[in-house]
């Protein structure tokens, strides 16, 4: 992405370090926030498994074709007791439900999976982490976008920025849009 969570995690007590598979953005994100940002997933595993306290992905699980393969990963790197966080578009929420075809978090084709609690229960304990919460998140644009979809059949800038109010409204009486998802890395998982 642009980098703003890894921005604003540099004031907290983390010393973050970043992801990006695409070579020459990972390095202009590096270069601009002046935090290191790795591009070869196996030098990121290599140099840091075990290593990582708090793993967050914040809206990525939508956009991967292997969920698997990932919480694999993120086994190596998170040391036993660390925390692994992400959220992702909630497929059976009630916003789904409601705009159907036309909502906007099914965006495709950049979101190809939607794992949902019984898939991350079980790739959890396949991979050595533990549940500890899942919880509905509100998403103002996941709302305010589908609207102009549904009334005018194409996203219209000018309507989405009238509906943000509305969508506001939902989103304060169902945070359900989408899903954050707090893991604690047991690691008494297989590996792989």
């Amino acid at each position: 992405g642009d980098g703003w969570f890894l921005e604003s995690s540099e004031s907290k007590d983390f010393d973050p370090l970043g992801y990006e598979p695409e070579p020459s953005h990972a390095s202009r994100l590096g270069d601009r926030l002046g935090i290191p940002v790795e591009s070869n997933v196996e030098n990121l595993l290599a140099a840091n498994a075990g290593k990582i306290d708090i793993l967050t992905m914040n809206f990525v699980m939508e956009h991967l074709i292997d969920v698997n393969r990932v919480f694999a990963q993120a086994q190596q790197l998170v040391r036993p007791g660390g925390v692994f966080y992400f959220s992702v578009p909630d497929f059976n929420s009630i916003e789904r439900r409601i705009f159907g075809k036309k909502w906007h978090n099914i965006d495709a084709p950049r979101h190809i999976s939607f794992p949902d609690a019984p898939l991350i229960e079980k790739l959890a304990e396949r991979h050595g982490f533990r549940v500890v919460k899942s919880s509905g998140l509100p998403f103002l644009s996941g709302f305010a976008a589908s609207i102009p979809v549904v009334l005018t059949g194409r996203f219209r800038y000018w309507l989405f920025l009238l509906s943000i109010p509305l969508s506001y409204l939902f989103n304060l009486v169902w945070r359900t849009s989408c899903r954050g998802y707090w893991l604690e890395a047991t690691n008494e998982g297989s590996l792989g």
